[in-house]
């Protein structure tokens, strides 16, 4: 594709019909796309047991009236997703873009309206379900359990239904306390380096035991297997933007709704590659044959071959007429002229048909040839090419 015809497509680009859209919508510029993502991810797999639900960023620099700061992560500024992804592959099965505070929420607060929503295909399903604490409370855990999906995630001791007398346990390294409320919700309190409170419905408060080395000295540690369970699948999300982060299909511009369109579709070729993976189930040895480099570039020439092909066809290859240099009389057949021709050598067209080569098995080549047959000849087979 040349650079004009790349800056046409560019600049006539649109996702949304004119006149059409929804006025109070504040991504009606890309919701034919969102609409389309949501259906067809949620469609093509069904994640597993573990479920990991955690927030994404779409970098933007540009002006927007509900972009999103999150110091934490590395693309600070721009649009903020919620992802609900597979723990094991980082398949992600639905999500929805955070446009700002909203009127009515019911007095629910962000995090648990965001977890419900994203489950509300999932429910009595049996899964557990991963968040950190932005999303983690006793209250969402409760009602999740009544809807047979398990929550396992970080909490804060200032949210409200959190015990005090919980919070204020003073506690030395691998230490920890639990705390089950009446409906079933167990509270975890332990300290590694620092306070780490859990919430889980999903674990029965046992512990492990590691080794693990603190001053130069083998220590025993009591790890709640609660903590386990949560450090091995909540990465579902990470995995996703760690993913999104190579190869990326975008472009820079001053279009926020771009961005977000580059963001959709770079997730949506990682959950194909994803897909193509679990089909083929490569064994360790030949993951980098399964990369996702490899499937962006098979992606590509599947999309662009057929067009270029057709393209070809649409017009024959442009014919060669070659130049005569001089005539040679002697090897002239009637109105055949052998001549010698203004351009570099090449194969001889009666000894290619015949199967002649020189001794070193490369083609005989030769610089004389006919105007009318338009093909290179030796002077030898000027005469029985034209019999």
């Amino acid at each position: 594709m040349t650079r004009l015809r790349y800056e046409k497509l560019s600049q006539y680009f649109h996702c949304s019909v004119e006149g059409q859209e929804d006025p109070q919508d504040k991504v009606r510029k890309v919701r034919p796309m969102i609409t389309r993502c949501e259906a067809r991810f949620g469609a093509c797999f069904q994640p597993g047991k573990n479920i990991s639900i955690d927030e994404a960023m779409v970098k933007f620099d540009g002006r927007l009236g509900w972009k999103q700061y999150m110091p934490l992560k590395p693309a600070k500024w721009g649009m903020k997703l919620w992802c609900l992804c597979d723990a094991e592959s980082g398949y992600c099965s639905a999500f929805s873009v955070y446009t700002g505070a909203t009127a009515g929420n019911g007095g629910l607060d962000l995090g648990y309206r965001v977890v419900m929503g994203l489950m509300k295909k999932y429910l009595l399903s049996n899964r557990h379900v991963y968040a950190d604490n932005y999303f983690t409370s006793v209250h969402l855990a409760s009602d999740l359990l009544q809807a047979d999906i398990y929550l396992c995630g970080t909490t804060r001791a200032s949210r409200r239904e959190f015990p005090n007398a919980l919070a204020e346990t003073h506690l030395f390294s691998g230490q920890s306390v639990k705390w089950t409320s009446y409906d079933g919700v167990t509270l975890t309190k332990w300290h590694d380096k620092r306070d780490v409170y859990i919430v889980s419905t999903a674990d029965a408060g046992g512990e492990i035991v590691r080794q693990t080395r603190r001053n130069h000295q083998d220590v025993a540690l009591h790890v709640p297997t609660c903590v386990v369970s949560y450090n091995k699948s909540m990465g579902g999300v990470d995995h996703l933007d760690q993913m999104r982060s190579y190869y990326a299909v975008g472009r820079s511009g001053k279009r926020w709704w771009k961005y977000l369109f580059w963001a959709l579709l770079d997730i949506g070729i990682i959950n194909a590659c994803t897909l193509w993976k679990l089909c083929n189930r490569p064994l360790p040895s030949n993951e980098r044959r399964f990369s996702l480099k490899t499937f962006k570039v098979l992606l590509i020439h599947e999309m662009g071959d057929p067009a270029i092909a057709a393209r070809n066809a649409m017009a024959p290859p442009p014919m060669i007429r070659l130049t005569a240099q001089y005539t040679v009389e002697e090897h002239t057949v009637a109105e055949h002229p052998f001549v010698r021709f203004d351009v570099r050598k090449r194969a001889c067209k009666l000894c290619q048909q015949e199967g002649r080569r020189r001794p070193s098995g490369r083609a005989i080549e030769s610089s004389f040839g006919c105007t009318v047959c338009n093909v290179h000849l030796c002077k030898g087979c000027h005469v029985n090419y034209h019999a």
